[in-house]
């Protein structure tokens, strides 16, 4: 029977194996298009990826030493950080980066107890979570949900819907009780709102709300959501 870690490490790989065949997969023009702050090209997505797991490595390792690793007070500031520091990379550094957060991750991830992943969370990155919801919300959820996006972008809704669904089904294996569920169907709904899927937004909101009526003081700010702000339905839901 597989061990916590030995699941963990297969949903790290999956998620590697996913990013590998998206950037297989890029067109002509995809390749070539150059990304700004506000509007980030596939490679720059990509490096945004990497850099997260990478950060989660060095959480990893310190954390192994008992120490409290990187918090970064605003999320938006970092990531237009990693875009400036990144976005000048080729392809090829592109792949580097991701392959070497994902081996970093995964020698880390080895490196820990069963103890250690189920343990209450002891650092502020962790937010009170355990590694064990911690780790595959970074290298996993993040990376799956981006894919996902890409995907529908290009106006591949079903390969976007089959990676939402792995990310979703793949932590209620980890998160399975009701207040972690609904925070994965709300996250299965952001991405459905960001492809322009009102009905299956909704459908996944009410149902999270349901459970964990705290997410909706969060969805009234979470940009993911805006297309649905001035949505009736929406607005009945948060009544």
């Amino acid at each position: 029977m597989a061990t916590i870690n030995d699941q963990l490490l297969e949903k790290l790989q999956t998620a590697y194996d996913c990013e590998q065949a998206y950037l297989a997969s890029l067109t002509a023009s995809e390749r070539s298009r150059v990304g700004q702050p506000n509007a980030w090209s596939p490679k720059d997505t990509l490096a945004h990826i990497a850099e997260w797991k990478a950060i989660m490595a060095r959480r990893l390792n310190l954390y192994r030493q008992n120490q409290d690793g990187p918090v970064f007070s605003d999320l938006d500031a970092k990531n237009a950080e990693i875009f400036q520091e990144l976005s000048t990379r080729t392809e090829d550094e592109v792949a580097a980066l991701l392959a070497d957060a994902h081996a970093a991750v995964v020698a880390e991830t080895q490196a820990l107890s069963t103890d250690q992943l189920l343990a209450p969370g002891r650092f502020a990155w962790q937010r009170t979570e355990p590694l064990l919801i911690r780790i595959p919300f970074n290298a996993v959820v993040h990376s799956l949900f981006h894919l996902a996006q890409l995907y529908a972008e290009r106006g591949d809704r079903p390969t976007g819907d089959q990676l939402i669904e792995t990310m979703t089904t793949g932590m209620f294996a980890f998160d399975d009780a009701p207040q972690g569920r609904a925070r994965w169907i709300y996250t299965r709904a952001c991405y459905f709102a960001i492809a322009g899927d009102r009905a299956a937004a909704l459908a996944d909101l009410r149902q999270a709300f349901e459970a964990r009526p705290a997410l909706i003081a969060w969805s009234k700010e979470d940009t993911d959501l805006q297309s649905l702000w001035n949505d009736a339905e929406y607005q009945a839901l948060i009544a």
